[in-house]
Protein backbone atom coordinates (compact mmCIF):
# COMPACT_ATOMS: atom_id res chain seq x y z
CA UNK A 1 0.00 0.00 0.00
CA UNK A 2 2.90 2.46 0.95
CA UNK A 3 4.93 1.48 -2.30
CA UNK A 4 1.53 1.97 -4.19
CA UNK A 5 1.19 5.62 -2.63
CA UNK A 6 4.75 6.76 -3.27
CA UNK A 7 4.74 5.43 -7.01
CA UNK A 8 1.40 7.74 -7.57
CA UNK A 9 3.13 10.71 -5.71
CA UNK A 10 6.15 10.51 -7.70
CA UNK A 11 4.19 10.11 -11.20
CA UNK A 12 2.27 12.79 -9.87
CA UNK A 13 5.18 15.00 -9.19
CA UNK A 14 6.49 14.21 -12.68
CA UNK A 15 3.93 14.85 -14.52
CA UNK A 16 3.61 18.51 -12.43
CA UNK A 17 7.10 19.10 -12.52
CA UNK A 18 6.59 18.66 -16.59
CA UNK A 19 4.02 21.03 -16.67
CA UNK A 20 5.86 23.67 -14.86
CA UNK A 21 9.20 23.38 -16.67
CA UNK A 22 10.62 25.92 -18.80
CA UNK A 23 9.83 23.15 -21.69
CA UNK A 24 6.49 22.60 -20.98
CA UNK A 25 4.10 19.58 -20.87
CA UNK A 26 4.51 17.15 -23.62
CA UNK A 27 0.73 17.63 -24.35
CA UNK A 28 1.49 20.65 -25.38
CA UNK A 29 4.11 20.33 -27.58
CA UNK A 30 2.40 17.23 -28.94
CA UNK A 31 -0.74 18.91 -29.76
CA UNK A 32 0.94 21.89 -31.16
CA UNK A 33 3.29 19.29 -33.99
CA UNK A 34 -0.65 17.76 -34.90
CA UNK A 35 -2.11 21.32 -34.58
CA UNK A 36 0.07 22.12 -37.58
CA UNK A 37 -1.19 19.62 -39.73
CA UNK A 38 -4.46 20.23 -39.23
CA UNK A 39 -4.18 23.87 -40.24
CA UNK A 40 -2.89 23.05 -43.36
CA UNK A 41 -5.27 20.51 -43.88
CA UNK A 42 -8.26 23.03 -43.09
CA UNK A 43 -6.83 25.71 -45.46
CA UNK A 44 -7.11 22.65 -48.52
CA UNK A 45 -9.95 21.55 -47.96
CA UNK A 46 -11.54 25.15 -47.30
CA UNK A 47 -9.84 25.60 -50.79
CA UNK A 48 -11.54 22.93 -52.19
CA UNK A 49 -14.85 23.16 -51.09
CA UNK A 50 -15.14 27.18 -51.18
CA UNK A 51 -14.75 26.52 -55.49
CA UNK A 52 -17.37 24.38 -55.29
CA UNK A 53 -19.26 26.96 -53.02
CA UNK A 54 -20.05 24.58 -50.65
CA UNK A 55 -21.19 24.26 -47.58
CA UNK A 56 -24.48 25.93 -48.82
CA UNK A 57 -26.41 28.72 -46.88
CA UNK A 58 -28.99 26.30 -45.42
CA UNK A 59 -26.43 24.19 -43.73
CA UNK A 60 -26.12 24.24 -40.16
CA UNK A 61 -22.78 22.58 -39.16
CA UNK A 62 -20.15 21.49 -42.15
CA UNK A 63 -19.14 17.90 -41.96
CA UNK A 64 -15.68 19.06 -41.87
CA UNK A 65 -16.21 21.30 -39.02
CA UNK A 66 -17.24 18.45 -37.37
CA UNK A 67 -14.88 16.85 -38.00
CA UNK A 68 -12.45 19.32 -36.65
CA UNK A 69 -14.12 19.24 -33.15
CA UNK A 70 -14.29 16.03 -32.82
CA UNK A 71 -10.32 15.20 -33.87
CA UNK A 72 -9.48 18.24 -31.12
CA UNK A 73 -11.86 16.33 -28.48
CA UNK A 74 -10.27 13.19 -29.09
CA UNK A 75 -6.84 14.19 -28.58
CA UNK A 76 -8.08 16.73 -25.41
CA UNK A 77 -9.57 12.91 -24.16
CA UNK A 78 -5.98 10.96 -25.48
CA UNK A 79 -3.52 13.65 -23.98
CA UNK A 80 -5.27 13.91 -20.36
CA UNK A 81 -6.04 10.09 -20.35
CA UNK A 82 -2.84 9.79 -17.90
CA UNK A 83 -3.48 12.98 -15.73
CA UNK A 84 -6.96 11.41 -15.66
CA UNK A 85 -5.70 8.64 -13.55
CA UNK A 86 -3.75 10.06 -11.42
CA UNK A 87 -6.09 12.71 -10.36
CA UNK A 88 -8.26 9.97 -9.54
CA UNK A 89 -6.20 7.68 -7.69
CA UNK A 90 -4.81 10.77 -5.52
CA UNK A 91 -8.42 11.58 -5.09
CA UNK A 92 -9.25 8.06 -3.94
CA UNK A 93 -5.79 7.71 -1.91
CA UNK A 94 -6.82 11.10 -0.06
CA UNK A 95 -9.83 9.71 1.06
CA UNK A 96 -8.67 7.25 2.18
CA UNK A 97 -6.03 8.76 4.36
CA UNK A 98 -8.59 11.08 5.67
CA UNK A 99 -10.45 8.51 6.83
CA UNK A 100 -7.96 7.03 8.67
CA UNK A 101 -7.14 10.37 10.25
CA UNK A 102 -10.42 11.11 11.40
CA UNK A 103 -10.36 7.67 13.63
CA UNK A 104 -7.42 9.35 15.22
CA UNK A 105 -7.42 11.55 18.30
CA UNK A 106 -5.90 14.37 16.42
CA UNK A 107 -7.98 13.80 13.73
CA UNK A 108 -11.15 13.80 15.16
CA UNK A 109 -10.12 17.62 16.31
CA UNK A 110 -9.49 18.32 12.76
CA UNK A 111 -12.36 16.87 11.96
CA UNK A 112 -14.58 19.17 14.43
CA UNK A 113 -12.57 22.25 12.74
CA UNK A 114 -12.61 21.49 9.23
CA UNK A 115 -16.54 21.25 9.92
CA UNK A 116 -16.28 24.69 11.87
CA UNK A 117 -14.89 26.50 9.12
CA UNK A 118 -17.65 24.79 6.23
CA UNK A 119 -20.49 25.96 8.48
CA UNK A 120 -19.15 29.41 9.20
CA UNK A 121 -18.50 29.70 4.74
CA UNK A 122 -21.85 28.57 4.64
CA UNK A 123 -23.61 30.93 7.10
CA UNK A 124 -21.70 33.78 5.37
CA UNK A 125 -22.96 33.35 2.10
CA UNK A 126 -26.77 32.24 3.24
CA UNK A 127 -27.00 35.45 5.59
CA UNK A 128 -25.29 37.74 3.40
CA UNK A 129 -22.34 38.54 5.40
CA UNK A 130 -19.30 38.32 2.60
CA UNK A 131 -16.74 39.61 5.19
CA UNK A 132 -17.69 37.52 7.81
CA UNK A 133 -18.18 40.24 10.78
CA UNK A 134 -20.68 40.20 13.01
CA UNK A 135 -23.29 43.40 13.80
CA UNK A 136 -22.68 42.25 17.72
CA UNK A 137 -20.09 44.12 19.93
CA UNK A 138 -17.41 41.36 19.88
CA UNK A 139 -16.17 41.79 23.38
CA UNK A 140 -19.31 41.20 25.32
CA UNK A 141 -20.07 38.39 22.68
CA UNK A 142 -17.50 36.20 23.59
CA UNK A 143 -17.65 37.28 27.40
CA UNK A 144 -21.10 37.08 27.91
CA UNK A 145 -20.61 35.19 31.56
CA UNK A 146 -19.32 39.19 32.01
CA UNK A 147 -22.77 40.46 31.42
CA UNK A 148 -24.59 37.68 33.79
CA UNK A 149 -22.02 38.52 36.47
CA UNK A 150 -22.56 42.36 36.46
CA UNK A 151 -26.42 42.24 36.32
CA UNK A 152 -26.86 39.53 39.01
CA UNK A 153 -23.95 42.06 41.06
CA UNK A 154 -26.56 44.73 40.55
CA UNK A 155 -29.04 42.26 41.58
CA UNK A 156 -27.67 41.15 45.11
CA UNK A 157 -27.53 45.36 45.88
CA UNK A 158 -31.25 44.97 45.33
CA UNK A 159 -31.21 41.75 47.22
CA UNK A 160 -32.41 43.49 51.00
CA UNK A 161 -35.43 44.86 49.21
CA UNK A 162 -36.62 41.87 47.47
CA UNK A 163 -36.73 40.06 51.09
CA UNK A 164 -39.27 42.41 51.95
CA UNK A 165 -41.23 41.44 49.39
CA UNK A 166 -41.48 37.90 50.47
CA UNK A 167 -41.31 38.94 53.92
CA UNK A 168 -44.86 40.06 53.56
CA UNK A 169 -45.77 36.51 52.76
CA UNK A 170 -44.32 35.20 56.22
CA UNK A 171 -42.44 32.81 54.45
CA UNK A 172 -39.15 32.08 57.25
CA UNK A 173 -36.13 33.18 57.11
CA UNK A 174 -34.42 30.46 54.69
CA UNK A 175 -37.09 30.98 52.37
CA UNK A 176 -37.73 34.26 51.91
CA UNK A 177 -33.68 34.79 51.59
CA UNK A 178 -34.45 31.99 48.61
CA UNK A 179 -36.68 33.62 46.94
CA UNK A 180 -34.88 37.03 46.95
CA UNK A 181 -31.89 35.12 45.16
CA UNK A 182 -33.58 33.45 42.46
CA UNK A 183 -35.48 36.55 41.97
CA UNK A 184 -31.97 38.38 41.67
CA UNK A 185 -30.49 35.28 39.31
CA UNK A 186 -34.17 35.45 36.95
CA UNK A 187 -34.50 39.21 36.31
CA UNK A 188 -31.20 39.67 34.71
CA UNK A 189 -31.56 36.28 32.70
CA UNK A 190 -34.73 37.23 31.44
CA UNK A 191 -33.91 40.92 30.73
CA UNK A 192 -30.33 39.68 28.66
CA UNK A 193 -32.66 36.90 26.66
CA UNK A 194 -35.59 39.95 25.84
CA UNK A 195 -32.94 42.10 24.36
CA UNK A 196 -31.15 39.06 22.45
CA UNK A 197 -35.07 38.99 20.96
CA UNK A 198 -35.16 42.81 20.11
CA UNK A 199 -32.04 42.61 18.00
CA UNK A 200 -33.25 39.65 16.08
CA UNK A 201 -37.10 41.45 15.98
CA UNK A 202 -36.96 41.21 12.26
CA UNK A 203 -35.51 37.27 11.79
CA UNK A 204 -39.04 35.85 12.43
CA UNK A 205 -41.90 36.02 14.13
CA UNK A 206 -41.14 34.17 17.01
CA UNK A 207 -38.73 36.32 18.17
CA UNK A 208 -41.43 39.33 18.16
CA UNK A 209 -43.73 37.12 20.10
CA UNK A 210 -40.47 36.65 22.75
CA UNK A 211 -39.78 40.05 22.74
CA UNK A 212 -42.89 41.15 24.02
CA UNK A 213 -43.61 38.65 26.22
CA UNK A 214 -40.63 38.52 27.97
CA UNK A 215 -41.77 42.75 28.06
CA UNK A 216 -44.85 42.31 29.52
CA UNK A 217 -43.19 39.82 32.05
CA UNK A 218 -40.53 41.85 33.21
CA UNK A 219 -42.91 45.02 33.68
CA UNK A 220 -45.08 43.07 35.56
CA UNK A 221 -42.29 42.44 38.17
CA UNK A 222 -41.04 45.56 37.63
CA UNK A 223 -44.94 46.93 38.96
CA UNK A 224 -45.53 43.88 41.24
CA UNK A 225 -42.27 43.86 43.35
CA UNK A 226 -42.38 47.46 43.51
CA UNK A 227 -46.09 47.30 44.73
CA UNK A 228 -44.97 44.68 47.16
CA UNK A 229 -42.59 46.78 48.65
CA UNK A 230 -44.77 49.44 49.07
CA UNK A 231 -47.46 47.47 51.19
CA UNK A 232 -45.12 46.05 53.37
CA UNK A 233 -43.74 49.22 54.39
CA UNK A 234 -47.12 50.91 54.54
CA UNK A 235 -47.80 47.85 56.93
CA UNK A 236 -44.84 48.19 58.67
CA UNK A 237 -45.62 51.78 59.26
CA UNK A 238 -49.62 50.78 60.71
CA UNK A 239 -48.01 48.20 63.12
CA UNK A 240 -45.63 50.73 64.49
CA UNK A 241 -48.70 53.28 64.92
CA UNK A 242 -50.80 50.53 66.46
CA UNK A 243 -47.90 49.25 68.91
CA UNK A 244 -47.02 52.99 69.66
CA UNK A 245 -51.28 53.27 70.53
CA UNK A 246 -50.61 50.54 72.74
CA UNK A 247 -52.80 48.36 70.72
CA UNK A 248 -52.33 44.68 69.22
CA UNK A 249 -53.65 43.91 65.98
CA UNK A 250 -53.46 41.00 63.44
CA UNK A 251 -50.79 41.18 61.39
CA UNK A 252 -53.79 40.14 58.41
CA UNK A 253 -55.75 42.81 59.72
CA UNK A 254 -53.53 45.06 59.29
CA UNK A 255 -52.42 43.71 55.26
CA UNK A 256 -56.38 44.36 55.02
CA UNK A 257 -56.17 48.24 55.91
CA UNK A 258 -52.81 48.86 53.59
CA UNK A 259 -54.11 50.56 50.32
CA UNK A 260 -53.01 50.08 47.00
CA UNK A 261 -54.51 53.60 45.87
CA UNK A 262 -51.62 55.88 46.88
CA UNK A 263 -48.66 53.36 45.89
CA UNK A 264 -48.21 55.54 42.52
CA UNK A 265 -47.69 58.93 44.03
CA UNK A 266 -45.55 57.33 46.71
CA UNK A 267 -41.83 57.92 46.86
CA UNK A 268 -40.93 54.95 48.12
CA UNK A 269 -42.80 53.16 45.70
CA UNK A 270 -41.46 55.67 42.68
CA UNK A 271 -37.32 54.64 43.80
CA UNK A 272 -38.08 51.17 44.05
CA UNK A 273 -40.08 51.18 40.61
CA UNK A 274 -37.19 53.26 38.45
CA UNK A 275 -34.42 50.78 40.42
CA UNK A 276 -36.05 47.95 39.10
CA UNK A 277 -36.56 49.36 35.35
CA UNK A 278 -32.60 50.52 35.04
CA UNK A 279 -31.65 47.20 36.49
CA UNK A 280 -33.80 45.93 33.39
CA UNK A 281 -32.94 48.54 31.29
CA UNK A 282 -29.15 47.48 31.61
CA UNK A 283 -30.16 43.53 30.96
CA UNK A 284 -32.11 44.49 28.02
CA UNK A 285 -29.49 47.09 26.53
CA UNK A 286 -26.25 44.48 26.83
CA UNK A 287 -28.46 41.62 25.78
CA UNK A 288 -29.13 43.90 22.21
CA UNK A 289 -25.39 44.40 22.38
CA UNK A 290 -24.02 41.40 23.21
CA UNK A 291 -25.70 39.29 20.41
CA UNK A 292 -26.07 39.15 16.68
CA UNK A 293 -29.10 39.90 14.64
CA UNK A 294 -29.14 36.52 12.76
CA UNK A 295 -29.23 33.21 15.48
CA UNK A 296 -27.63 30.86 13.08
CA UNK A 297 -24.89 33.52 11.95
CA UNK A 298 -23.85 33.68 15.83
CA UNK A 299 -23.59 30.38 16.44
CA UNK A 300 -21.05 29.68 13.89
CA UNK A 301 -19.49 32.88 14.25
CA UNK A 302 -18.36 32.04 17.79
CA UNK A 303 -17.48 28.82 16.63
CA UNK A 304 -15.23 29.59 14.00
CA UNK A 305 -13.42 32.33 16.10
CA UNK A 306 -13.85 31.21 19.80
CA UNK A 307 -14.29 27.68 19.76
CA UNK A 308 -11.53 26.65 16.74
CA UNK A 309 -8.22 28.11 18.24
CA UNK A 310 -9.23 26.30 21.26
CA UNK A 311 -8.82 23.48 19.30
CA UNK A 312 -6.26 24.13 17.36
CA UNK A 313 -4.26 24.93 20.32
CA UNK A 314 -5.23 21.38 21.97
CA UNK A 315 -4.61 19.45 18.72
CA UNK A 316 -0.95 21.04 18.65
CA UNK A 317 -0.60 19.98 22.04
CA UNK A 318 -1.48 16.21 20.92
CA UNK A 319 1.15 16.43 18.28
CA UNK A 320 3.84 17.84 20.62
CA UNK A 321 3.10 15.23 23.28
CA UNK A 322 2.87 12.05 20.68
CA UNK A 323 6.11 13.36 18.73
CA UNK A 324 7.79 13.30 22.25
CA UNK A 325 6.44 9.92 23.23
CA UNK A 326 7.60 8.57 19.69
CA UNK A 327 11.09 10.24 19.76
CA UNK A 328 11.39 8.23 23.40
CA UNK A 329 10.02 4.54 22.25
CA UNK A 330 12.05 4.59 19.23
CA UNK A 331 12.80 7.79 17.19
CA UNK A 332 10.18 7.86 14.37
CA UNK A 333 8.28 10.76 13.42
CA UNK A 334 4.68 11.05 14.67
CA UNK A 335 2.12 8.81 12.40
CA UNK A 336 -0.89 11.49 12.52
CA UNK A 337 2.11 14.33 11.49
CA UNK A 338 3.10 12.13 8.47
CA UNK A 339 -0.57 11.67 7.22
CA UNK A 340 -1.04 15.71 7.47
CA UNK A 341 2.10 15.85 5.23
CA UNK A 342 1.17 13.69 2.83
CA UNK A 343 -2.19 14.82 2.37
CA UNK A 344 -1.32 18.16 1.56
CA UNK A 345 1.08 16.90 -0.49
CA UNK A 346 -1.77 14.98 -2.26
CA UNK A 347 -4.24 17.84 -2.51
CA UNK A 348 -1.20 20.26 -4.43
CA UNK A 349 -0.35 17.78 -6.67
CA UNK A 350 -4.46 16.79 -7.08
CA UNK A 351 -4.95 20.64 -6.99
CA UNK A 352 -2.01 21.34 -9.74
CA UNK A 353 -3.43 18.46 -12.29
CA UNK A 354 -6.78 19.13 -12.55
CA UNK A 355 -5.94 23.23 -12.94
CA UNK A 356 -3.49 21.61 -15.62
CA UNK A 357 -6.43 19.40 -17.39
CA UNK A 358 -8.52 22.63 -17.44
CA UNK A 359 -6.32 25.14 -19.08
CA UNK A 360 -5.53 22.43 -21.64
CA UNK A 361 -8.75 22.28 -22.25
CA UNK A 362 -8.95 25.72 -23.01
CA UNK A 363 -6.04 26.10 -25.47
CA UNK A 364 -7.14 22.93 -26.96
CA UNK A 365 -10.62 25.07 -27.60
CA UNK A 366 -8.63 27.67 -28.72
CA UNK A 367 -6.29 25.89 -31.05
CA UNK A 368 -10.07 24.08 -32.42
CA UNK A 369 -10.84 27.74 -32.81
CA UNK A 370 -8.33 28.39 -35.32
CA UNK A 371 -8.35 25.61 -37.38
CA UNK A 372 -12.44 26.19 -37.76
CA UNK A 373 -11.57 29.83 -38.82
CA UNK A 374 -8.74 28.75 -40.91
CA UNK A 375 -11.20 26.53 -43.23
CA UNK A 376 -13.80 29.55 -43.28
CA UNK A 377 -11.35 31.86 -44.31
CA UNK A 378 -9.80 29.89 -47.29
CA UNK A 379 -13.07 29.10 -48.41
CA UNK A 380 -14.85 31.84 -48.71
CA UNK A 381 -11.28 33.53 -50.49
CA UNK A 382 -12.03 30.55 -53.13
CA UNK A 383 -15.93 31.04 -53.31
CA UNK A 384 -17.30 32.43 -56.59
CA UNK A 385 -20.94 33.15 -54.91
CA UNK A 386 -20.46 34.90 -51.59
CA UNK A 387 -23.76 34.63 -50.83
CA UNK A 388 -24.38 31.29 -50.73
CA UNK A 389 -22.06 31.28 -47.37
CA UNK A 390 -23.57 29.74 -44.32
CA UNK A 391 -25.53 32.25 -42.27
CA UNK A 392 -24.04 30.67 -38.96
CA UNK A 393 -20.25 31.63 -40.42
CA UNK A 394 -21.65 35.02 -40.09
CA UNK A 395 -22.42 35.45 -35.83
CA UNK A 396 -19.31 35.12 -33.39
CA UNK A 397 -18.77 31.71 -32.43
CA UNK A 398 -15.07 32.61 -30.23
CA UNK A 399 -17.03 32.15 -26.96
CA UNK A 400 -18.65 28.46 -28.18
CA UNK A 401 -16.67 25.56 -26.29
CA UNK A 402 -16.43 23.25 -29.36
CA UNK A 403 -14.44 20.88 -26.82
CA UNK A 404 -15.92 19.65 -23.86
CA UNK A 405 -13.76 20.28 -20.73
CA UNK A 406 -13.29 18.44 -17.93
CA UNK A 407 -14.62 20.03 -14.95
CA UNK A 408 -13.02 18.90 -11.63
CA UNK A 409 -13.62 19.71 -8.10
CA UNK A 410 -10.86 20.27 -6.25
CA UNK A 411 -9.82 19.68 -2.97
CA UNK A 412 -10.16 22.43 -0.31
CA UNK A 413 -8.28 20.93 2.97
CA UNK A 414 -6.64 24.77 3.80
CA UNK A 415 -7.35 23.99 7.62
CA UNK A 416 -4.69 21.18 7.48
CA UNK A 417 -1.99 24.00 6.26
CA UNK A 418 -1.99 26.05 9.23
CA UNK A 419 -1.02 22.81 11.70
CA UNK A 420 1.85 21.21 9.74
Amino acid sequence: MKEKLKQIINQSHAEVNLINSDTGSLDYRFVESKHEEILAKASKVGEEEGLQNIPGGDVFSSDFERELITKYGSLYRTRISNEMSLVQQLKARYSSMLERLYNTNEGSILYRMSDIKTNFQKAKIDHDRPTGETNAIKFLLKHQWLIYTVLIALGIMELPLNNTVFKAFRLGPVPTMMAGILLVIAIPIMSHLCGKFYKRWKDGLSNKLWALFMTSVLASFSILISLFRFIFFQAQDLMREALEAGEEIPFTQIMSSVSYNNAFGNSEFLVALVFNVLLIGIGVVLGFLAHDSIDDFEKHYKNFHYERPTLIKRFNALIAKSNKSSQLTNGKSNSVTDMLDKILMITELHNSLIVHISNFGDFMNSLCHESINRYRSSNRRNRADQETVPAYWKSDSSQVMHVPVQELEAIVQDDFSELV
